[in-house]
């Protein structure tokens, strides 16, 4: 498959969603570092941020590494 083939292929919705998962990240450091200094966990935008946004991360590495070819019966 060429390069140009593999960008074609792309899952733009997962790309947006790595995005937006990314954006988040730097929101709930800026909450985190900058507005609630002494008890970041009293805001509760930054406890929705970090109630999901690595989740959401580890979610979306487990979609894009599977592969139906991929076989463990000889482990």
């Amino acid at each position: 498959m060429s390069d140009v083939q593999k960008i074609k292929d792309r899952n733009e919705n997962i790309d947006a969603i790595k995005g937006v998962a990314a954006l988040l990240v730097v929101v709930g450091h800026i909450i985190q570092c900058i507005i609630c200094k002494e008890d970041p966990f009293e805001n509760m935008v930054f406890r929705i941020i970090y109630s999901f946004h690595m989740p959401l991360f580890m979610f979306i590495s487990g979609y894009l590494s599977y592969r139906e070819d991929f076989d463990l019966s000889g482990y």
